[in-house]
């Protein structure tokens, strides 16, 4: 049998038609007494958005579909895609009219500053439709050896322009961005979350911080997390910070990793507390409006481990997700073939467990948190020989399946579902956004997912 490494670049993966009550073993343990959960769609229609081949904006056709797909509450699709051309963008479809299509940004492209986008490597959108990317730059003078990354934020369809580049000062703060942007998140207000490196003048290297940017204009910003920098009340300092979720209330959930010297201790202080994890991972939460001092962080780990709770160790590698009542969701990695899901501070389902179709679960995607309170993720396995996936819906109580391999949708048979590349692939309708892989293993299409 394969080893789950085998796996781990599908992130996802599920398919079929319609939806099916899970069968074949429970997939999270029931919700504690008195939680009230949302229902669960009992079907879902499906839409083709755009497939290999079709038209993209300027004449090129689409020739490949990466996987990260987001989808906000105008209406709007937001895609990477490479073109005939052989040249990455970033596209826009309009689901009131899907033949209306325009590209937000693709390699090549001369910016409102006169940058040159070399190409584009983050992107996030929010409930009012603003789209922001991170871009990694040329200057106007044309010099390819100057590259700088950087944050850039379009608002109405109006074009990109600069947020956050190299040297810009971070006002109220004393400090400037350094050259390179690892992460970020918009949302409520267009406010700009980034995880960034900023210097302060005459220093050198700089730190990695959590940068807060109130509606994206660099006016009033803050670092609340920084890196390397001790922990408050925790005798540990983060040694380096990753991926980023923020929900509409401004709380988040980062990724982080301690250095090597041992288990973070747990303190008494203020209900914070931190478990031992293996080497250096733990997932840190805040609030990017209350958070009163750089390193005032809570870690989302129990103090001892609970039956049914999250493994009291592991690391996390996939971004962490946030989830509209900012309960963390997360896959953990325990051991190399090991994976747990973790929702609403419970273990979901784990590497070994039963899927709903019956075979052994060998890795889990990142979930994906919608804004009605539903949770989305897909299992993978192997089974007769051959790679299997689904797709499952969970509501913190029940689950069900959206999707298996070779349900036929339309006219094709499934064979592959990219999911959790986003942490915006669901809407406030319940609408779904991800890239389907058809069974003539030459196809894919961008996908929409209604409930019906």
């Amino acid at each position: 049998m394969p080893n789950r490494r085998d796996f781990f670049k599908a992130l996802g993966g599920a398919l079929g038609a319609g939806i099916l009550t899970a069968a074949g073993g429970t997939i999270s343990p029931p919700r504690p007494a008195g939680a009230a959960e949302p229902p669960l769609p009992s079907a879902y229609a499906y839409q083709k958005l755009i497939s290999s081949g079709d038209a993209l904006p300027g004449g090129q056709t689409l020739s490949f579909l990466p996987g990260p797909v987001m989808i906000n509450d105008t209406g709007k699709v937001i895609f990477y895609a490479k073109d005939s051309s052989e040249v990455m963008g970033l596209y826009e479809i309009d689901l009131n009219d899907p033949a209306d299509k325009r590209t937000v940004v693709r390699a090549g492209d001369t910016l409102a500053d006169g940058s040159t986008v070399g190409h584009v490597y983050g992107m996030d959108t929010n409930p009012s439709g603003a789209v922001a990317v991170l871009a990694y730059t040329f200057p106007s003078d044309g010099n390819s050896n100057q590259g700088l990354h950087g944050a850039y934020l379009e608002r109405g369809g109006s074009g990109l322009q600069a947020a956050a580049t190299f040297n810009q000062a971070i006002s109220g703060t004393g400090y400037s961005f350094g050259g390179h942007f690892k992460d970020l998140c918009l949302h409520g207000n267009d406010d700009l979350s980034l995880v960034a490196y900023y210097t302060t003048p005459g220093q050198g290297a700089g730190r990695m911080g959590l940068v807060h940017l109130p509606g994206a204009s660099n006016q009033n910003g803050s670092v609340l997390v920084n890196s390397p920098n001790l922990i408050h009340g925790q005798e540990g300092e983060v040694g380096g910070l990753g991926l980023l979720h923020v929900n509409h209330r401004g709380d988040y959930v980062l990724q982080a990793y301690k250095p090597s010297g041992g288990a973070l201790a747990v303190s008494s202080q203020a209900g914070e507390v931190a478990a031992p994890l293996r080497q250096e991972s733990v997932l840190v939460k805040g609030n990017v409006y209350t958070s009163k001092a750089s390193g005032y962080v809570s870690l989302a780990w129990p103090q001892f481990p609970e039956p049914g709770g999250p493994p009291p160790s592991g690391e996390i590698i996939y971004g962490p997700r946030i989830s509209a009542s900012s309960e963390p969701a997360y896959v953990v990695h325990v051991t190399d073939e090991r994976q747990t899901l973790v929702i609403q501070n419970r273990t979901i389902i784990s590497s070994g467990d039963l899927a709903p179709a019956g075979w052994p679960v060998l890795s889990v995607s990142p979930p994906n948190c919608s804004p009605d309170g539903l949770y989305y993720f897909t299992l993978t396995g192997y089974s007769d020989d051959q790679n299997v996936f689904q797709l499952i819906v969970h509501n913190g109580s029940q689950a069900r399946v959206m999707l298996t391999m070779l349900d036929t949708l339309g006219d094709k048979r499934i064979i592959n579902l990219l999911w959790g590349q986003h942490t915006e692939q669901a809407d406030s309708a319940g609408r779904l956004a991800f890239v389907a892989e058809w069974d003539d293993q030459a196809t894919q299409s961008l996908m929409l997912a209604s409930p019906a």
